[in-house]
């Protein structure tokens, strides 16, 4: 089984057992986005963003930055 967002992201890094069911899950997104709002700033809607590689992890990002902004280029 898979949560929602893995679903939809394609990749799986994380596996949690709940009542004997094995759940897939992606964290990828979740702390490169941390990050970046630590680092840098918090996306936002008039943002263009570079996104180098098209991995699992990077699909993870390119699934959770496509909720904030639609200006993603990708470069792999």
């Amino acid at each position: 089984m898979l949560s929602p967002d893995a679903k939809k992201m394609g990749a799986v890094n994380t596996v949690v057992i709940k009542n004997n069911k094995h759940i897939g899950y992606n964290t990828d997104a979740k702390g490169a986005f941390l990050a970046i709002e630590k680092k840098l700033k918090k996306i936002e809607k008039e943002d263009h963003v570079l996104i180098l590689g098209a991995g699992g992890a990077a699909r993870a990002i390119i699934y959770e930055c496509f909720k904030e902004c639609k200006n993603i280029t990708i470069l792999n």
